[in-house]
């Protein structure tokens, strides 16, 4: 409605500006024909003036005889001397300047002339025989005035005052009669069809509103299918594409909360078994040693889950900070190669590390101390049985234009299918999808690496927030290398 009314009314105000100027504009033009026929008249009754005489020779032509032209010789004092008219017309005794005052007094004294706009005269429109007004309508005619002084030498002998009657007045009120009755009629018509195309128009808004007011967390799975090729069109598929961002929002975060609760539910198990069983009777101090190592090793497991947990909803809400400073990622790989040695010691694996330039670069050790840590880990957990070696080699590297620092872990293990590389880095997702990890019966010293599914995740988003990228490789049976790619200082993310 509000658009309707906002159209109708810019609609009515150009309507009005046009009809406006529509009016003036045939006004002038008719004015102009009545004053082209006065002027062509003047020259032609001026031309027949005798200056002896000082009368108009010209006879009065049929257009005189009609009723539809007066022509007055004055006097230059004002007093007419001569007339040519279908009616009867007062003398004036006024000088020139004046002429149109005294052609208003006649109107006045009831001589039948009106003056309109002080530029027209009318007179009865009457028949006359012997000088005499045989009838006399109700309505008179009105004549367009205009005048020129007649001169023999330098003064003036007479002055030529020549009327032409004219109608411009009933057609301009017969215009004004026609705008006034269109314009209204075609504001009505464009309303109901300005109301009618807006309502047909903004019909895809409603269905978005109503879609938009029926869908909750439950049903995301509703689509507009507008398949319109206009700009509503493109809304209705941008609220589509937003429909499938949430569902798979909604998804993701259902699934997350389903491997949250199924990777705490595994140790909170163990350790809910193992006081169980340490309860159930009388066990050795070693027995209950071993119980109680278990139950830490789960309670760790756990505290180690829920900080990932924290990490990954602080970075996806933006509160995660990360502490810059300047560091030498080839310092970082030896300390992270040293810690893990009894790892890969244990995994019969051996871990090579190729000569590495100084890499320095603006960011935050802990975070890729994670990060390598990660990396080397899962090398070393999916290459166990199958692979010997775990390789990393780095240098100095310009990626794009900018330059920056890489670094490469790669393994000679089993590999990793192709159709697993894109899902990769997905919160909770392993290639076995298996949601438990392995407690030796030895203790948990003997325990073989495991693994939440998140590490990959926190890499990648540590990588991304230093505003490097990080890229896995693999084909099927050939090992996997792992390279991520940081910026180089001076400039800093």
């Amino acid at each position: 409605m509000r658009l309707t009314l906002w159209y109708v009314g810019v609609l009515a105000l150009v309507l009005l500006i046009a009809g406006v100027a529509i009016y003036a504009a045939e006004e002038q033009t008719l004015l102009s024909k009545v004053d082209g026929r006065i002027n062509a008249r003047l020259r032609q009754l001026a031309s027949s003036y005798d200056p002896v005489s000082g009368r108009l020779t010209a006879p009065p032509d049929s257009e005189v005889a009609q009723g539809r032209e007066i022509v007055l010789l004055l006097t230059p004092g004002g007093r007419v001397v001569q007339t040519q008219a279908a009616g009867p017309v007062s003398a004036v005794k006024l000088p020139w300047g004046q002429v149109v005052q005294s052609l208003r007094d006649m109107a006045r004294s009831g001589n039948g002339a009106v003056v309109e706009k002080g530029l027209a005269i009318a007179v009865p429109s009457a028949a006359t025989k012997d000088g005499v007004a045989a009838s006399t309508v109700s309505s008179p005619a009105i004549f367009r005035l205009s005048g020129v002084p007649l001169t023999v030498g330098d003064p003036v002998a007479a002055l030529l005052v020549v009327g032409v009657r004219s109608d411009v007045a009933q057609q301009m009120a017969a215009l004004a009669q026609t705008l006034e009755t269109v314009v209204p009629l075609t504001l009505i018509v464009c309303a109901g069809g300005g109301y009618w195309l807006a309502h047909r128009a903004l019909r895809p808004v409603r269905t978005i509103t109503r879609t938009a007011q029926e869908i909750n967390a439950t049903d995301l799975g509703r689509r507009l299918n507008l398949r319109r090729d206009d700009e509503l069109g493109q809304l209705g598929a941008t609220f589509d594409h937003m429909l499938d961002r949430l569902e798979a929002a909604f998804e993701r975060q259902r699934q997350f909360t389903a491997d949250a609760s199924h990777e705490l539910r595994t140790p909170l198990a163990i350790v809910d078994l193992e006081a169980a069983r340490a309860l159930a009777r009388e066990r050795t101090p070693a027995e209950y040693r071993r119980a109680i190592a278990v139950m830490q090793q789960e309670a760790g497991h756990m505290s180690r889950l829920v900080d990932d947990l924290l990490l990954l909803a602080r970075a996806d809400s933006g509160q995660a900070v990360l502490h810059r400073e300047q560091v030498d990622l080839a310092e970082i790989v030896l300390d992270v190669v040293e810690r893990l040695a009894p790892l890969a010691q244990q995994s019969a694996m051996r871990l090579y590390i190729e000569p590495l330039p100084e890499l320095g670069l603006w960011g935050d050790r802990a975070a890729l101390t994670r990060v390598l840590a990660n990396l080397i880990e899962n090398a070393l957990k999916y290459g166990a049985g199958c692979g010997t070696k775990v390789r990393i080699g780095g240098g100095l590297r310009t990626l794009d234009g900018a330059s920056g620092v890489w670094l490469q872990v790669a393994d000679d293990g089993p590999g990793i299918a192709a159709e697993h590389l894109p899902h990769l880095g997905e919160r909770f997702y392993r290639i076995d999808q298996a949601r438990t990890h392995a407690v030796s019966a030895d203790g948990p010293g003997e325990a073989r690496p495991g693994g939440s599914g998140l590490g990959l995740a926190i890499s990648r988003w540590i990588v991304t927030a230093h505003g490097g990228h990080l890229d896995i490789r693999s084909d099927d049976g050939h090992g996997v290398a792992v390279e991520m790619w940081l910026p180089h200082p001076p400039g800093r993310v």
